[in-house]
């Protein structure tokens, strides 16, 4: 459906992590990067179930078109409990006491790269 509403922008249909930034925008300065990572494995609705380390991770993709091309404004969309992101034990299951040591360090490599970071 986007591609039918927007006929030129160019479309990736591939993994995120295979599309280079500095080639996808072609020396273009980037006014606005929206990034919108799977939200499941945050989600209270997603329950007990084990979690997906590679799904969880995908909001780093933010970090490295940030460092590549340095969009002017970066958004992510994610769910509250975005804010808890941290590691996985060995049964994929969220670490309590480290419960948002993951976003933690996300927000600080955004900082780092001269970014200021706004979240509710």
């Amino acid at each position: 459906m986007h591609k039918t509403n927007h006929p030129n922008t160019k479309h990736y249909c591939e993994d995120v992590w295979q599309v280079d930034p500095i080639e996808a925008c072609q020396g273009h300065p980037v006014g606005l990067a929206w990034f919108s990572p799977d939200c499941k494995h945050f989600s209270k609705a997603k329950g007990g179930k084990p979690k997906d380390k590679f799904i969880r991770g995908l909001a780093w993709v933010a970090c490295r078109w940030a460092a590549l091309v340095r969009p002017r404004v970066i958004m992510l969309e994610n769910v509250e409990e975005f804010k808890t992101w941290g590691p996985l034990n060995r049964r994929k299951h969220p670490i309590k006491s480290k419960q948002g040591k993951t976003f933690e360090k996300f927000v600080q490599q955004l900082t780092d790269l001269g970014y200021e970071v706004q979240f509710q």
